[in-house]
């Protein structure tokens, strides 16, 4: 659906418009496909959308690696942090697929399902931070979450499509209306609840060996993000001299990062010199914002001054 939303409540006629994701936008286009026959060729066409349904092999989470999501596990049984993108208080949610499979079949052969779409989703709306709280207590085990910028996860440079599946989708609090599929198919009700589903995956995840596949990839991926966080939290720094144009990272998402813990004073370093690309860096936290080639004298004269503003105001 439309990213970034307009409306966080999701019905059927919300538009379909997808920036950030590649995958959302192939889907959009075989949709649109299948509905030109569907009017000009009476070919028959029911349109699903679920939303996050997952079953017992695999729990819903945020961030994973390309292996699955038992890593994701498996780092909290270690008692080793857990990365939940944004603050985790964005509302989500998951769809147990024995709840999705009652609204399948209600709408297979369905007279009043040709030509329409439908979504088949639970009612319930969940935080990421419930979720994740969720399995933890279901392994037994303290929940250790680092929250991350959704942005700064996506620029991390990792092979794991971030930018599509957090901000193009998991990012945005969502809650779906229901009503169509339930005129269509009447009686339909989700009733597995989040905590009784996580609860069922994490129980068979944990006692079935084809669902423990390990991922240190995106293990060590997490070792070092949550490392250099860290570092960044427990060293006192009295300025930062950031560069916008960071070879893996930007430098805006990281600035941003550093002010969720920090009020360090910031100055960009950069090449951009145009007005909006400045009132972005400030907007983003910095307290500076210098432009390539400088005169070194000068940057020491900025980096004086912010020091004396900053010492003063202690």
């Amino acid at each position: 659906y439309n990213r970034p939303i307009t409306d966080y409540r999701i019905t059927e006629g919300t538009s379909l418009a997808n920036p950030f994701w590649g995958y959302a936008r192939d889907k959009a286009a075989c949709e649109a496909y299948l509905m030109q026959m569907f009017r000009e060729n009476n070919f028959p066409v029911t349109i699903v959308r679920p939303s996050h349904t997952y079953g017992d092999k695999y729990v819903p989470v945020g961030a994973h690696g390309q292996k699955g999501n038992w890593q994701v596990l498996r780092r909290m049984l270690d008692g080793k942090p857990v990365i939940i993108h944004g603050d985790g208080t964005s509302l989500w949610t998951i769809t147990h697929n024995s709840d999705f499979a009652k609204g399948f079949v209600g709408l297979m052969l369905n007279p009043h399902a040709m030509g329409e779409a439908f979504h088949i989703t639970s009612d319930e709306s969940v935080t990421w931070n419930q979720l994740y709280a969720t399995m933890a207590s279901c392994l037994g085990v303290e929940l250790k979450a680092v929250h991350v910028a959704s942005e700064f996860l996506a620029e991390a440079d990792p092979p794991y499509d971030m930018g599509g599946s957090l901000i193009g989708v998991k990012a945005n609090s969502v809650v779906f209306d229901n009503t169509k599929l339930k005129r269509a198919v009447p009686g339909f009700q989700a009733t597995v609840t989040a905590a009784e589903g996580i609860r069922r995956t994490v129980e068979y995840m944990t006692t079935h060996e084809a669902c423990q596949v390990e991922d240190p990839e995106f293990d060590d991926w997490c070792d070092r993000l949550v490392e250099a966080l860290e570092m960044a939290k427990q060293t006192e720094y009295d300025i930062i001299l950031l560069d916008l144009m960071l070879p893996k990272l930007s430098g805006l998402e990281v600035c941003q990062q550093i002010r969720g813990f920090s009020n360090v004073p910031i100055v960009m370093l950069t090449a951009k010199g145009e007005d909006m690309d400045k009132i972005l860096g400030l907007e983003y936290g910095a307290d500076d914002y210098i432009t390539k080639p400088f005169n070194i004298l000068e940057v020491k004269a900025r980096i004086k001054a912010i020091l004396r503003r900053a010492s003063r105001s202690v």
